[in-house]
């Protein structure tokens, strides 16, 4: 039961890293170096309340640090978030988690069914969400 409840706060974790990754909200902090809720939101351009909500999650969590109502992100998360280049950039399997989990519902019918997932509609849109991650397909 631990393990169940674990692995699921850390697939949530890894679906903010998704939203933030997608709304810029790591490269604003990387460009501001660091910032409160309200000036990290007018950078990225999205709403106060859910981007303090998201960057105190992400504090939780480890991955952005809070001094004083200020959010930043070191420079070790920066690389594994933002650096494409880099052997450590592990923002593309956010994008495969969101991936996965929107399709479900179709591998719950095939399940029921016996008919199988489509397949050519779904590669193409993966590698659209792929691409709008990595920038290239991985």
């Amino acid at each position: 039961m631990e393990r169940l409840f674990e692995s699921t706060v850390q697939g949530l974790e890894v679906l903010t890293v998704y939203a933030g990754n997608r709304l810029g909200l790591y490269q604003a902090l990387v460009d501001l170096g660091s910032a409160t809720p309200s000036e990290l939101a007018s950078r990225a351009d999205t709403d106060e309340r859910y981007t303090r909500e998201w960057a105190e999650q992400q504090a939780v969590a480890g991955i952005l640090s809070v001094d004083e109502g200020r959010f930043s992100l070191s420079p070790r998360h920066a690389e594994v978030l933002l650096d494409r280049d880099s052997l450590n950039y592990l923002t593309p399997l956010s994008t495969a988690l969101a991936i996965v989990g929107v399709q479900m519902p179709t591998l719950i019918e095939a399940f029921r069914t016996g008919e199988g997932a489509p397949t050519r509609p779904t590669a193409a849109r993966h590698a659209r969400c792929r691409r709008r991650s990595t920038g290239r397909p991985f």
